[in-house]
């Protein structure tokens, strides 16, 4: 297994969970990298996911800017018959009103990788221990609930 694809199974497995015959949807658009959106897709395959490319011209803007210049009936259908949904565009779906109604529904496991690539991927996913991250991500949400303030900024302080 060479370190792209091992990033991309650290993402459906660890960080998302992807699980037998769950469908993912990869939305990635001619800016973005089409290679790593393929590994995502194959690897979700060899895991015994169901894998959907959505490969799309990209937009001169983004989010509802960008919207009308897509197929955004099409994207938003697929989308909201998956159970993961990995944005890899470069000109996001974020903020859309696509993206909205995704989440909405309350159904979709949504992570937005806006502009990664292969070399990104490696470093960013591949080289990291994720249940270590994880375990970090808790210890920081206890003490951050059992906080009575939290100073944010030179001028902003949070209190309980």
């Amino acid at each position: 297994m060479d370190a792209v694809e091992r990033a991309a199974q650290k993402l459906l497995v660890e960080i998302l969970k992807v699980k037998k015959d769950e469908v993912v949807c990869v939305t990635c658009d001619f800016e973005g990298d089409l290679d790593f959106a393929l590994k995502i897709c194959e690897t979700a395959h060899k895991i015994s996911a169901k894998p959907l490319l959505l490969y799309s011209s990209s937009p001169p803007h983004v989010g509802r800017a960008g919207e009308h210049y897509l197929p955004k009936d099409a994207l938003k259908s697929a989308l909201l018959e998956c159970d993961v949904w990995i944005e890899l565009n470069q000109k996001w779906l974020l903020y859309s009103s696509v993206y909205e109604e995704v989440v909405k529904s309350n159904k979709v496991r949504y992570i937005c990788l806006v502009g990664m690539n292969k070399d990104m991927a490696v470093r960013c996913i591949g080289r990291v221990n994720v249940p270590l991250l994880l375990e970090f991500q808790v210890k920081l949400q206890e003490l951050t609930k059992s906080a009575r303030s939290v100073i944010t900024g030179m001028s902003e302080f949070l209190s309980a």
